[in-house]
């Protein structure tokens, strides 16, 4: 019983120090992100380059049903044209493929300006 006890303070500790490390914006997220994909595997095709840049790549989540084709939702994140990334809106994506559509998360937001 000590040995569970220790391994969930620790579990936590280690929560709480990777929380106040991640930008307080995309904390929520990552939490919600890690719960859904610890509770089950999702087909990502990830990083498809669509401009020059290194920072303009998309990811694509096919549909979870069974169908030859399905309708193809692109998500937009929100972020204010200069915050944000593909990576935090995997619920989403989730979501939505779940519910038979291909879904399209494209990063838009060049976060190292200097690149």
């Amino acid at each position: 019983m000590k040995k569970i006890f220790l391994t969930l303070v620790s579990l936590i500790i280690v929560l709480f120090i990777t929380l106040s490390l991640v930008d307080s914006r995309s904390a929520g997220m990552f939490v919600l992100n890690s719960a859904i994909k610890v509770s089950g595997s999702q087909a990502i095709v990830e990083d498809i380059k669509y401009g020059e840049h290194p920072w303009q790549t998309l990811d694509v989540y096919p549909t979870s049903s069974e169908r030859k084709s399905a309708p193809v939702v692109v998500f937009l994140h929100g972020g204010g044209w200069h915050w944000g990334s593909k990576e935090q809106y995997f619920f989403a994506a989730n979501a939505f493929s779940r519910y038979g559509y291909t879904v399209v998360v494209p990063d838009y937001i060049n976060t190292n300006p200097h690149r």
